[in-house]
């Protein structure tokens, strides 16, 4: 290859070629070069991505809660902007039904309202059978994360777990604060650590296995 060649790809990843016989700096220097083009570029990568996602947010779409599936119903309202149960529904109220924006960040909002409950009482679940192992029961913080179900910090004693848990079976959301829990005895995922999980959760491999199955929720 006598050029050096740069692009964009759908993931957001950005793919340099060259000779194998082009010295690194050279190569560096080159992309140093188009900083500004790839920067606006992964911009409108992202921006795509985002309205995409967005977009799933609209009339009869089927969304998730609890491993259910719900026919989602939006309707614009000039009072509270939220979401709720009516019989096999959610209904979204929003402002404008046709800013996505508006939509993804009510529901997520409700999302994290509803999750608050959920998690607190998959604590109170999971807890007792850990708490003879001197495990202290942790606070909770609950976001949108990208690439974890969870997460535990030792010296705040808390687990942080994602908002996108609440849309997986509740035995989903329990084997996850077990994972998150038993970090407070084993650090590591070594055997040990899979061991105390198998022992408190028989079948914990089946329930991480319905989180990678259905991914798509």
């Amino acid at each position: 290859m006598k050029n050096i060649n740069l692009r964009i790809r759908k993931d957001a990843t950005v793919m340099v070629s060259a000779g194998e016989h082009v010295p690194d700096e050279i190569i560096e220097k080159f992309v140093r070069s188009k900083a500004s083009w790839i920067l606006k570029h992964l911009r409108h990568v992202e921006e795509r991505k985002s309205v995409k996602e967005l977009d799933n947010l609209a009339n009869d779409h089927t969304v998730y809660y609890l491993g259910m599936p719900y026919k989602l119903e939006v309707i614009e309202t000039a009072g509270r902007q939220t979401a709720l149960f009516q019989e096999n529904q959610i209904i979204l109220l929003v402002k404008d039904r046709h800013n996505v924006v508006t939509k993804r960040n009510t529901f997520n909002a409700w999302l994290k309202e509803k999750g608050k409950t959920e998690f607190k009482h998959s604590l109170e679940r999971i807890h007792p059978l850990v708490a003879a192992y001197d495990i202290n029961k942790p606070k909770i913080v609950i976001r949108a994360m990208k690439s974890r179900w969870g997460s535990c910090s030792f010296t705040n004693n808390k687990i942080t777990l994602n908002t996108e848990l609440l849309k997986y079976p509740v035995k989903c959301i329990d084997y996850v604060v077990l994972h998150e829990l038993a970090h407070f005895r084993y650090k590591k995922h070594d055997q040990a650590f899979y061991q105390f999980l198998t022992k408190i959760m028989p079948d914990w491999k089946e329930r991480k296995k319905i989180l990678k199955e259905i991914a798509a929720y």
